[in-house]
């Protein structure tokens, strides 16, 4: 049975003071309202907390990011952003640059969910698809001189991120959960959590430093490979989650600094991981994408090797599934170019129209 604990419509710019450089109230866009945490009894584990951020507007803890970064860029009179990312940070920027008429330019892998593109179309966004998102993104944005919001590239992201880590220590004042478990690519979120749980731990705010602990997957396993075996890139299945995810990010470094000060640590997990707590999850009346899935498959390992507590779960992204739309693939916002000469002709027609 799910306990509801808290939820209201209060949003993530109530803590902007407490958030180094937050832009100006006049170039904000709209904040993302505070997401639920629920305890849920769940076999083998007993009692877990998850903080439902597949609630978020657009479905996707990227949304906090997002308003931080378009609301910066405003602020800076950007004249168009670029954002390369395997859906949904793509989903999120598109969605911020709407509400305010910011153009964005979003780079997606041809392997992004056909169900994640149809998401970002409703955004209006101009969309490349293209083998090398990252690297063409760079380009453009070094080309036109749009600031480029990769989350682990961008420390405005990792601000916006630490919203995420005010609400988690709201939350800890009512729960004292020993420990928090999130899906993790570039970084980006963790860090943001780290930082705001470091604040609210100097400030008195919380009496003690929960373990942070860094559940990888596919190519993004960086963090995980400092704590145990991982497979070598390549040899994952492009299915698994985490398959688009950096395979080194700026962040590490100071990302398994609060990691290791935590007593916490990084997991590697698989697509059989995610496919078994998806099942379970859904037993239970909760879902959620192959992360957060991979996440709770995390916490079952954490528990068997001796970890203590009342852990705390993220889960960061709602589940794509069903019929996708292939008709969607020549809408005219989309580009599909492998070379930049193509990419910045695409552009510069789009500029012109």
């Amino acid at each position: 049975m799910v306990s509801s604990i808290s939820y209201n419509k209060r949003t993530s710019w109530r803590f902007a003071d407490q958030i180094p450089g937050a832009p100006a109230s006049e170039f904000r866009v709209t904040g993302v309202p505070e997401t639920p945490v629920v305890k849920q009894t769940i076999p083998g584990l007993g009692d877990v907390l998850f903080k439902l951020e597949h609630t978020c507007p657009t479905g996707s803890h990227k949304d906090r990011a997002a308003v931080f970064q378009i609301s910066a860029a405003r602020s800076e009179q950007a004249s168009g952003v670029v954002i390369p990312s395997s859906g949904n940070a793509a989903i999120s920027v598109a969605a911020a640059g709407a509400e305010c008429g910011l153009p964005v330019y979003a780079f997606i892998s041809p392997k992004t969910h056909r169900s994640k593109l149809n998401a970002l179309l409703q955004f209006k966004p101009w969309v490349i698809i293209c083998d090398q998102p990252v690297n063409r993104a760079r380009n453009v944005s070094r080309r036109f001189g749009f600031p480029n919001l990769r989350p682990s590239r961008d420390d405005n992201a990792v601000k916006g991120f630490m919203s995420l880590g005010y609400e988690l220590g709201e939350a800890f004042e009512d729960h004292r959960f020993s420990s928090v478990f999130i899906f993790t690519t570039s970084g980006a979120t963790l860090t943001g959590i780290a930082r705001a749980f470091q604040t609210l731990n100097q400030n008195g705010r919380i009496s003690f430093m929960p373990e942070l602990h860094a559940v990888q997957s596919g190519n993004a396993t960086g963090i995980a490979a400092c704590f145990e075996h991982v497979p070598k890139t390549g040899q994952t299945k492009g299915a698994d989650p985490g398959f688009g995810g950096v395979q080194k990010s700026s962040l590490y470094p100071e990302l398994l600094d609060h990691i290791r000060k935590s007593g916490g640590r990084g997991w590697y997990t698989n697509t059989s991981d995610a496919d078994d707590m998806d099942r379970l999850l859904v037993s239970q009346r909760l879902e959620t994408s192959p992360e957060g899935c991979c996440a709770l498959a995390a916490v079952f390992r954490w528990q068997q090797s001796g970890g203590k507590g009342l852990p705390l779960v993220i889960l960061t992204g709602k589940k794509y599934s069903g019929a996708t739309n292939d008709t969607m693939l020549h809408h005219k916002r989309i580009c599909y170019g492998n070379t930049y000469r193509q990419i910045e002709s695409c552009i510069k027609r789009w500029r012109d129209e």
